[in-house]
């Protein structure tokens, strides 16, 4: 499986060997159905369908779905969206039930437009992940935000800085210091009944 070692754009060996656990622990109680934002080559794409009953991926730039398509062409289990989160609708996504939605893209305003339409699928998912925290300032703004609002809690964490009786602090592969988790994980505040406040 590439990591950032082999790929800037893609995810840590630690934050890949972290959210395997995770979901396989998850995977134990009942089936997945994920949600990826953010497709990129398809590499976590890839490991989420290992443990996913159904992936639906989508990407806005459609050779980086193309690419994904191929890279995972022994994985029946993977739907490709090509579509902009922003200013596309969310109908075609609604067919779906989703337990784990990941968000592996976008700069501020697009996490959080796409927090925001997340709360707006017919089932609320059980968990959020957020795998940039730490490296994405925007990233960490939106989850800083909702978390304050009361929207979601976060309570786990995974890949590096993460590690008990071990700094927080980390340097990621362009050299530059990074201090906390590499990823989070949260658990929505809000039920159905509430999407329409926010």
């Amino acid at each position: 499986m590439p990591h950032e070692e082999h790929d800037d754009w893609t995810f840590s060996k630690k934050l890949q060997v972290d959210l395997t656990a995770f979901l396989r622990e998850i995977r134990v109680e009942q089936e997945i159905n994920c949600l990826e934002i953010g497709t990129y080559l398809g590499y976590t794409t890839l490991l989420l369908s290992e443990y996913c009953t159904k992936v639906v991926t989508i990407d806005r730039v459609e050779t980086f779905l193309q690419f994904a398509q191929k890279f995972n062409t022994r994985r029946p289990n993977i739907d490709y969206l090509h579509m902009d989160t922003v200013t596309d609708s969310w109908e075609p996504l609604m067919k779906y039930e989703f337990h784990v939605v990941i968000f592996d893209g976008g700069m501020l305003d697009v996490i959080h437009s796409d927090f925001l339409k997340v709360f707006s699928l017919p089932v609320i998912p059980l968990f959020l992940i957020f795998p940039r925290y730490t490296q994405w300032n925007d990233m960490k703004d939106t989850v800083n935000f909702h978390e304050q609002q009361n929207l979601i809690r976060c309570t786990l964490t995974l890949g590096r800085g993460t590690v008990p009786g071990q700094p927080t602090t980390w340097i990621n592969k362009a050299g530059h210091q990074q201090d906390g988790p590499e990823a989070k994980i949260c658990t929505p505040l809000v039920g159905r009944q509430t999407k329409q406040e926010l």
